[in-house]
């Protein structure tokens, strides 16, 4: 299999875009909170990958399904901490809002 400079490109901006969003997982994560994060734009962005992949297996591309699939599950963690994370369900989340405030007052 020969692999061309237009699918390396391909590659290439699906490693790009795709690491892009790993910042934000990681920051989410330490953090306990997602406050900062918008809904509507974490379930357009999610529905937008969702999309791509379709057209990605219509027209069988695989840099553009490879770096969706890893988007979309990025994103995907993104949005259920989101959830967890503004349910209150999370005590430790809680806790480190409770001593910024004390902190900051």
């Amino acid at each position: 299999m020969e692999i061309d400079f237009t699918t390396i490109l391909g590659l290439v901006a699906g490693v790009l875009t795709t690491l892009a969003y790993l910042p934000q997982l990681i920051k989410t994560w330490q953090s306990k909170s997602a406050n900062d994060l918008s809904w509507s734009m974490l379930i357009i962005l999610c529905v937008g990958i969702i999309l791509w992949l379709i057209y990605g297996f219509s027209v069988h591309d695989i840099p553009l399904i490879a770096a969706n699939i890893v988007t979309l599950l990025i994103a995907s963690v993104i949005l259920v901490l989101k959830i967890r994370y503004s349910s209150g369900t999370d005590e430790e989340g809680k806790k480190q809002e409770a001593q910024v405030r004390t902190e900051t007052t």
